[in-house]
């Protein structure tokens, strides 16, 4: 009873307004802090390592976070049950993936020591990543805020502390960040061991070849929904660290990084916590709900896109002389995840009513431009990376709201033709 009434301190949207913000507070500090200190060959194997194996993690999520959307509507008990297909699905299918990703590490032309941590990262990554993402997502969907305010607190020591132990144990930054980052993937995990220990019970098993072979199918358009999200967010820096070099990537995820903190200070009030109420409210307000966060999105953008920032170098210089700044670089990631902002929540209203393939088709637009611009032309120019990721993310937003409302309104119609 005592437990419960000290939990209830966190039910408060306040208490985890805040505690989440400090947890960003401190990740970011801890990062810039190593960052300065380091090469920019270390963040850029750190950067690269994670893309990587953030790919074969998001082939054994499998899009099960998005897939427990649908339950939303079907009450507690039907959550619960989606919950337990999706964990028992992403456990088999890293069970299913190690071996395929080792085998894919060794054969490539990485040196030893690079392909020590991808085996390292990649296989921490398909244990932890699936059911992390999983259990926060059904956090969120369960409105569990006191949770969620646990978590953030959880993350805050355990980003730093696990980054000091990996740099105590092999002296070495690369391999400091790279567990740092995976580290607060247990967070969620460790909640539910403590408070919700059947979920954790329930999400290690395996799930039975009939049961997957439907879920495999079923979820499909919710995995390659998944695919082109990873894609987006890895896939440039890949393409940086290949084409460029692993130092070039150093100072770009740099400036990435810098671009989730203004992103954090400027869309931190719309945090994920109000994703439900979102969904409740779109039921009678879809329409106005999706043209504020895009008009809402768009606007910031274009004030960003006039801002002048060259004074952040003189900050810069002091704190990362080792890397190059570029500020087009900063004003297009900055944008980037605005509009990535409203690209989720439409997303998200679009699974509400069950889109999959329009949800699919949306994420799979955000890459193409900058595949197609890097298979068919030259790049000599670090620039245009981010700039034709800004092309795709934008093109989605479009297509996200003209779907969404063309398929809202027809249901709304139909409904009160039935009535």
């Amino acid at each position: 009873m005592k437990k419960s009434i000290k939990l209830n301190i966190f039910n408060s949207p306040k208490i985890f307004f805040f505690l989440n913000s400090f947890y960003y507070l401190i990740q970011l500090s801890t990062f810039f802090y190593i960052s300065s200190i380091a090469l920019p060959e270390d963040l850029g194997i750190s950067s690269y390592v994670i893309s990587f194996a953030g790919i074969f993690a998001v082939l054994a999520r499998y899009g099960m976070p998005v897939f427990l959307v649908e339950g939303v509507n079907s009450g507690p008990s039907s959550i619960d049950e989606y919950y337990k297909t999706a964990t028992a699905f992403s456990f088999t299918a890293a069970a299913l993936l190690i071996p395929f990703s080792f085998f894919i590490i060794i054969n490539n032309t990485f040196n030893s020591e690079f392909i020590y941590l991808m085996l390292i990262g990649t296989l921490l990554m398909l244990l932890i990543n699936p059911l992390s993402m999983i259990i926060e997502q059904l956090i969120i969907l369960k409105k569990q805020t006191k949770y969620l305010s646990i978590n953030c607190i959880i993350k805050t020591f355990i980003f730093p502390l696990s980054a000091l132990l990996a740099y105590l144990i092999t002296n070495n930054l690369a391999v400091a960040l790279i567990f740092s980052n995976i580290s607060i993937l247990l967070s969620p995990i460790i909640i539910y061991s403590l408070f919700e220990k059947r979920h954790i019970n329930i999400a290690l098993k395996f799930l039975q070849f009939a049961r997957f072979n439907e879920i495999f199918l079923k979820a499909f358009p919710y995995f390659i929904n998944s695919l082109a999200l990873i894609l987006i967010l890895s896939i440039d820096k890949i393409f940086v660290g290949n084409i460029f070099s692993v130092e070039v990537l150093g100072s770009y995820d740099l400036m990435w990084k810098l671009a989730i903190l203004v992103d954090f200070l400027i869309m931190q009030p719309l945090n994920s916590i109000f994703s439900r109420d979102i969904l409740d409210l779109s039921k009678s307000h879809g329409f106005l709900i999706s043209m504020i966060i895009s008009s809402f999105a768009v606007l910031i953008v274009v004030f960003i896109s006039f801002l002048n920032i060259d004074f952040i170098f003189n900050i810069w210089i002091i704190f990362f002389d080792k890397y190059e700044f570029n500020s087009e670089i900063l004003k297009l990631s900055i944008s980037f995840f605005i509009l990535m902002f409203a690209v989720n929540q439409l997303r998200n209203l679009m699974a509400n009513i069950k889109l999959r393939k329009m949800c699919t088709i949306s994420s799979c637009i955000i890459p193409l431009p900058l595949i197609y611009f890097v298979a068919t032309a030259e790049v000599n120019n670090l620039n245009l990376i981010p700039t034709f990721i800004l092309i795709g993310v934008s093109i989605s937003l479009i297509f996200n709201l003209v779907i969404y409302n063309y398929f809202n309104f027809k249901l709304k119609r139909n409904a009160t033709k039935k009535t």
